[in-house]
């Protein structure tokens, strides 16, 4: 058999060798074609692989008696369903060729989703407000901190303060510990706060308002901080009037309550907006703001000796954030760092025989020192009696 391709259409025909240079018409385009001969090599492999097919089935090769024959088996092998497109098939080529165009098209559309996604995140990042900087303390006194007053007109249930001032007039309700120490006072105009830090703690003040991504951030939304502080506030307040009416006497000797109403009453009585939602960070540990003043500077109760610190948001419960996710102030004090450095001055050695004189009142060249001359000067004046005054008595009322 001969297969070789149709000049107009490429596709694969199969004739009898006996129909080499004889014209036909291709069943697939109508065009008409020549049946190309062999070359010499061409021939020789033809005739091996003739040799092979003859031992397999020789009944089915025999050549054709005539022309007309061959010609016939020409047209019949044109129009015969048995002939199969190789890999060399173009229509075969063209679907492979769009199977890779349509993987290429996915990976490079992946790559660019990619790109782009990435793209996304760097541009939220980048336009949010930069509210970060590098910021000084200063350790403030004690008393730095103002009394606060959390008026009459601001707790929701008057009925309340007015039957625990009634009962409780000029009683103080001490709130100590090792951080704070605080008290609330019942006043007729309303509950009394006072605040300092406790005794292993300074107070730090920092102007972080320096920073004008936060102070513009800050000044547009001042007011929404500060109805979240003051939604806080009534509610505290009310609850802590609440306590003390009911069950006073068991909220006095319980210092976890205390605390827990320290916490959300006195601390958010003492400070606006942004120092209600911002806290200090030492070592992992978080500590409130305690004040903040008219100038919004905010203060800290750290503890001793901090020479850094952050400044970030706290999270509270049933509340999203407040500040952009960027938001963080590295903190550092130089007065503490002094204070840690600064030793007092040991006394100088001195050898056991300067002791020994210092001891029996000789000074170094051998003399006498002040405290021990004995000159008569020296003696008459030892010899002077103190006069013991007697202490007064107290005057009976």
């Amino acid at each position: 058999m001969l297969q070789f391709q149709c000049p107009h259409c490429q596709a694969v025909i199969r004739v009898h060798n006996s129909a080499m240079g004889q014209r036909g018409t291709c069943q697939k385009c109508g065009q008409k074609i020549l049946v190309p001969t062999m070359t010499a090599s061409s021939k020789t492999e033809l005739e091996d692989t003739e040799v092979i097919l003859q031992e397999e089935a020789p009944d089915e090769l025999k050549g054709p008696a005539s022309e007309q024959q061959a010609v016939s088996e020409l047209l019949a092998a044109l129009s015969s369903p048995e002939v199969k497109p190789t890999d060399d098939d173009p229509i075969l080529n063209v679907v492979r060729r769009g199977k890779r165009s349509n993987n290429s098209f996915l990976i490079t559309g992946l790559i660019f989703l990619l790109i782009g996604g990435c793209g996304a995140v760097a541009f939220y990042y980048l336009s949010q407000p930069l509210m970060q900087a590098e910021l000084t303390a200063q350790i403030m006194p004690v008393d730095a901190i103002k009394p606060m007053l959390i008026g009459r007109h601001a707790i929701q249930q008057p009925e309340l303060f007015e039957s625990f001032w009634l009962k409780n007039p000029g009683k103080k309700i001490e709130i100590n510990s090792r951080l704070l120490e605080t008290s609330i006072l019942a006043q007729k105009r309303g509950l009394e706060l006072r605040l300092y830090p406790g005794p292993d703690n300074d107070l730090y003040r920092v102007d972080i308002l320096q920073n004008e991504p936060l102070q513009e951030y800050y000044a547009s939304h001042s007011a929404e901080l500060e109805e979240q502080r003051k939604e806080v506030l009534v509610d505290a307040a009310s609850s802590f009037l609440e306590q003390m009416v009911v069950k006073e006497d068991l909220l006095r000797k319980n210092s976890r309550l205390l605390i827990e109403i320290r916490d959300r009453m006195v601390l958010t009585a003492m400070v606006h907006g942004l120092g209600f939602r911002l806290v200090a960070e030492v070592n992992g540990k978080q500590y409130p703001c305690v004040w903040q003043d008219k100038q919004d500077r905010l203060y800290f109760a750290l503890p001793k000796e901090t020479t850094n610190f952050i400044i970030r948001e706290t999270e509270i419960v049933g509340q999203n954030k407040a500040f952009p996710k960027t938001m963080r102030f590295d903190i550092s004090c130089p007065q503490a760092k002094k204070a840690v450095s600064k030793k007092t001055p040991s006394k100088p050695l001195i050898s056991k025989e300067e002791k020994e004189k210092e001891e029996k009142g000789e000074d170094k060249e051998g003399g006498k020192n002040e405290e021990g001359r004995g000159d008569k000067e020296g003696k008459a004046a030892s010899k002077i009696p103190v006069k013991k005054e007697k202490p007064t008595e107290p005057e009976p009322k």
